[in-house]
């Protein structure tokens, strides 16, 4: 008799006008909005256009100087003009072009971990959104099926079979779960509200969807197994900013050495004098050696804190991908004891309560204790499902998997 009403009811939820005016969607879907409108992955865009633009300016030479002069007391007639170019020592703007460039490399691959951010926060909030939804189904089903075993205790109480306080029993029962559909309801708005914030959505937009991933949609094994990417946009920024202070550390080694100007000057002179034309070389001498010494340490230590940092940040990712993997795990062994074993025989229960409750030889607290217990292990399995949907997340961003092919189409808001 439960599985009849448990199959009856879920059709008629499912069929009815509980979300009948929404269309469906998947994450993939509102993952490609947030990528193609989100704020924040614009402020990272306009970070890697300043940093490739910065590679467009370095190692060049400093523009060239051009003074004129006149003279203005006993030589009134005579005029100067003078133009000077300063060169570095060899390989300091070679080398600048190269710091540049890899912190460009850096630049872009934060953006592409920003990306990965984005779908990250963007499956997150799409699944807890879609847990909302199955908790809103689970206590309607139960709703609809306690109205039944109501009818039958007010059938036992107008046959003087059951007492009164029975039948409110019942109807409180009705009352509370009636009074957690409202709640969640409003849920569902705040679920709702999270997934627009992932997505980069001001919080009054219309969102007039619902999800088209269930909870309990199976996980294929594509999903959670792979080997570690080691092109991962984490992996790449950190190597890049390694380079980066490796360069910029040589760099600072040639800008601690001598550089020179040259130049030429013409004089006009006044009178049958023939004009004057000089050439000029300069050189700047690095003879404060405490300041060079301290700005090449400086250096070597920002190299040194660029490479611990990326040593870690790959130590913290292959301990995050094992976490993740262990708490999958778990999660899959919870939902397969909740599904195969628990949840039915929980179902078992109930369906032999009210059986007996209906020819008098059980008691209502029976029936009530058990509806309870199914309840609760199915709001668990539904904790378990969601849980193991988090971690697939959390596995498919340390895999570097930003959006996949969507079978519906990109929402315009």
């Amino acid at each position: 008799m439960y599985r009849t009403l448990l199959s009856i009811t879920s059709t008629c939820l499912l069929a009815g006008n509980l979300f009948a005016e929404s269309r469906s969607i998947d994450a993939d879907s509102l993952i490609q909005f947030a990528l193609e409108n989100h704020l924040y992955l614009q402020v990272a865009e306009s970070e890697t256009e300043a940093a490739r633009q910065q590679t467009l300016q370095a190692g060049t030479l400093p523009d060239p100087e051009v003074s004129w002069g006149y003279f203005l007391e006993r030589m009134d007639s005579r005029q100067t003009l003078s133009v000077r170019q300063g060169f570095p020592w060899p390989g300091t703007l070679s080398s600048q072009r190269e710091t540049s460039r890899l912190r460009g490399e850096a630049a872009e691959a934060i953006y592409e971990l920003r990306r990965l951010e984005i779908a990250r926060s963007v499956r997150d909030a799409y699944w807890q959104w879609a847990f909302a939804f199955e908790e809103l189904k689970l206590l309607r089903r139960h709703a609809a099926l306690v109205q039944p075993m109501i009818e039958v205790v007010e059938s036992r109480v107008a046959n003087d079979r059951a007492r009164t306080s029975e039948l409110l029993r019942m109807e409180l029962l009705l009352d509370r779960l009636e009074d957690s559909i409202d709640s969640q309801t409003a849920s569902i708005d705040v679920a709702a509200s999270r997934l627009k914030r992932a997505m980069g959505l001001p919080v009054d937009s219309p969102f007039d969807l619902r999800p088209g991933r269930s909870l309990w949609d199976e996980i294929g094994k594509k999903e959670v197994s792979g080997e570690l990417p080691l092109g991962h946009p984490l992996f790449q920024s950190f190597l890049y900013g390694e380079r980066a202070a490796e360069e910029a550390e040589r760099s600072t080694r040639y800008g601690n050495r001598p550089g020179w100007m040259l130049g030429a000057e013409w004089m006009d002179n006044a009178g049958p004098a023939r004009d004057e034309v000089m050439v000029m070389v300069s050189f700047n001498l690095p003879v404060w050696r405490e300041r060079n010494t301290a700005a090449v340490a400086e250096s070597r230590a920002r190299t040194r804190s660029a490479r611990a940092q990326r040593a870690d940040a790959e130590a913290e990712w292959h301990d995050q991908w094992n976490r993740s993997f262990r708490e999958y795990e778990d999660a899959r062994r919870k939902v397969d004891r909740f599904q195969n074993r628990l949840i039915p025989r929980a179902e078992d229960a109930l369906e032999a309560e009210i059986e007996a409750y209906r020819s008098g030889r059980g008691d209502l607290v029976s029936l009530l204790e058990t509806q309870r217990l199914l309840l609760d292990l199915e709001r668990e399995a539904l904790g378990a499902r969601l849980d193991l949907q988090l971690t697939v997340v959390s596995l498919r961003y340390l895999r570097g998997e930003t959006a996949t092919k969507s079978s519906t189409p990109t929402p315009s808001f």
